[in-house]
């Protein structure tokens, strides 16, 4: 969808308002406004009201509705963050119902349940963002590998910042060459890195 690949109708439900369907949700909000070109042609050559650019600005094509289950929004966003993506919602006219549980999606759209009971949501796309897990296979060959070790770690002592000595400078020179060497081996070996 992100890429463009997916046609995305006129009333788009995100199920998930974390920061992955915040940001979904204002992307898709954002189409079918002008450019920032366009209004400043507009604007310069007075063709359009200012009152009108802004609703041309920041009311796209699309109706879009966060549905969360939680009583807010983007608890995975910093505050000064989240403060601006909030303003961009209500500016972008993105509906939010907050302590609404998804229950089905339907070709009519979402059966979502709220405080008040079972509500139908209407939506010709739902999006999935109910958040994300990491990916990161290059930690696991490199703890098969005990390759993961603080860089100036003894035993007996704890690790040291890097800049608290020259030996500890060169340590970590050499442990760079060393961690090069080793994911030459790796790749050579034939470890799937990259899936």
């Amino acid at each position: 969808m992100l890429a463009g690949r997916v046609r995305v109708g006129a009333r788009v439900a995100i199920i998930g308002g974390g920061a992955v369907g915040v940001e979904t949700a204002l992307f898709l909000a954002q189409k079918g406004t002008l450019s920032a070109d366009a209004v400043k042609f507009l604007f310069v050559n007075r063709a359009e009201p200012v009152e009108d650019l802004y609703r041309l600005s920041t009311i796209g094509t699309k109706q879009i509705v966060i549905v969360e289950m939680l009583d807010h929004v983007g608890p995975d966003i910093g505050k000064s963050t989240r403060w601006g993506m909030m303003q961009d919602m209500h500016r972008h006219r993105v509906r939010i119902k907050t302590n609404t549980k998804a229950k089905e999606i339907t070709p009519a759209g979402v059966i979502a349940e709220t405080v008040d009971g079972i509500q139908e949501i209407p939506a010709d796309t739902v999006v999935l963002a109910l958040g994300s897990k990491s990916y990161n296979p290059l930690a696991e060959i490199c703890k098969r590998w005990a390759f993961l070790q603080g860089l100036s770690e003894t035993p007996g002592k704890s690790p040291k910042l890097l800049t608290q000595s020259t030996k500890d400078t060169i340590s970590f020179v050499k442990y760079r060459r060393w961690a090069w060497g080793l994911w030459q081996f790796l790749i050579l070996k034939g470890e799937t890195i990259i899936h």
